[in-house]
């Protein structure tokens, strides 16, 4: 004899399931964002006081402020999509993040040292 499963799809619940900050996917996400955010500060590079430049037009500088900006500035944020869903993930200063992940080749050809905090941080996460 065949057993069978009734299930009541409630389409309504179940988005309040999925999108609710307060609920339990919405407690995940927000662990898993600020697991993600802690990973991400201890791998951000800070720079020394020696390499920085203000004022350069073509400065090599990879901070706006010196003494650990990109680290102090990397956060979670919690937030809802145009179609109202939730998501989570950190948040770091636009610059500094796309020239440390993404290096490219000096003026002389070599390449840049390459410092992916977020992207480490994030492959880095277990479920």
């Amino acid at each position: 004899m065949a057993n069978y499963v009734l299930v009541n799809w409630n389409d309504t619940a179940i988005e309040n399931l999925l999108n609710d900050e307060a609920g339990p996917v919405g407690d995940l996400i927000a662990d898993l964002s600020a697991k993600v955010t802690a990973t991400a500060k201890a791998g951000a590079p800070v720079q020394s006081p020696s390499t920085f430049s203000w004022g350069k037009v073509h400065s090599t500088s990879y901070l706006p402020r010196s003494g650990g900006y990109t680290k102090m500035t990397t956060h979670s944020k919690m937030g809802y999509d145009s179609q109202g869903r939730l998501y989570g993930g950190t948040n770091s200063p636009y610059g500094p993040t796309i020239f440390l992940e993404k290096a490219g080749l000096r003026k002389n050809g070599t390449p840049r040292t390459l410092y992916p905090f977020l992207s480490t941080a994030l492959y880095s996460l277990e479920l």
